[in-house]
């Protein structure tokens, strides 16, 4: 069997060396160079090697500029996935959000932009509360990703946090109709060994608690009281979901914790000055096409 990773790093470090050797270069090798720094970096990135990876990005990225500069070479989507593969090292690794979001605007300056990119953007400025640019990245990302859980998910939190609370409400609802739709297809729940079955009945507990919350907020703003027995009617729900996962399998002793949906329930029924319902603020970092 033919190691392919093995294959293509042999090639790519032959390609390089050659091209170097070769100096200076014209318009058509200066492109395969900068493109074999990059997707050498994209190999050793696969191979957890980031500090190797960074620094093959910084050779197509120096390169790449200087080509640009001379006129050499023209922006190009294979060119601005550099700054996105540079802005992925900031964004998954080091978790330095401002230099990550950085070189993502500088990927789409030089032509690259992917729904997945958009979506990154939009948690960045999500991240910072920076709640109308976020929206207007996770909008453009629905053009790829129109019925993505993860998608609907972010941009019900962003509407939410504008104090959108009618759209984040069709966000949250439209969500909650696919969630319940896979769990009501589940003939045996087994969320202590199906962990799909965890993740989904968590998820539910995460909807179900701010769609309630987004209810709520509606009531108290027109005092619809249709509003407020179907956010009551949410809350409860998202409190025994949690109980559900979280009693004890062998003893069945319920959790001495509480989630968010009983604090929030609980401040109805005894009102705390300066208290408002919470949603569960956190969204995912990628958007993954299997949902939320």
């Amino acid at each position: 069997i033919i190691d392919i990773p093995a294959e293509e790093r042999k090639a790519l470090t032959a390609a390089i060396s050659l091209f170097e050797s070769k100096e200076p270069l014209k318009k058509i090798a200066r492109g395969h160079l900068i493109d074999a720094y990059n997707r050498y970096g994209m190999v050793l990135y696969k191979d957890s090697s980031y500090i190797d990876a960074e620094k093959y990005y910084q050779k197509a990225a120096e390169s790449y500029k200087e080509a640009v500069k001379s006129g050499q070479i023209k922006p190009e989507a294979k060119y601005g996935l550099i700054f996105s593969n540079l802005g992925d090292l900031a964004y998954n690794i080091s978790g330095d959000y401002d230099i990550a979001l950085d070189y993502f605007i500088e990927a789409e300056n030089n032509k690259y932009s992917t729904p997945n990119l958009k979506y990154k953007k939009g948690f960045l400025y999500y991240n910072k509360k920076d709640y109308r640019d976020a929206l207007d990245e996770f909008t453009d990302s629905a053009d790829g990703y129109s019925s993505n859980r993860t998608l609907l998910y972010a941009t019900a939190n962003t509407l939410f946090n504008r104090n959108d609370f009618y759209l984040a409400e069709g966000y949250y609802t439209h969500l909650l109709d696919m969630l319940e739709k896979e769990y009501s297809s589940i003939n045996y729940l087994l969320i202590d060994t199906v962990p799909e079955h965890k993740t989904l009945v968590e998820n539910l507990i995460k909807v179900k608690n701010n769609l309630g919350t987004t209810k709520y907020r509606l009531y108290q703003r027109n005092r619809n009281s249709e509003k407020n027995s179907e956010a009551m009617v949410l809350l409860t729900d998202s409190i025994e979901l949690y109980d559900k996962l979280s009693r004890d399998p062998n003893s069945l002793e319920a959790p001495e914790t509480v989630n968010l949906s009983y604090l929030n329930s609980k401040s109805v029924f005894y009102p705390v000055d300066d208290y408002q319902l919470q949603i569960y603020q956190d969204i995912p970092k990628d958007l993954d096409k299997s949902g939320l």
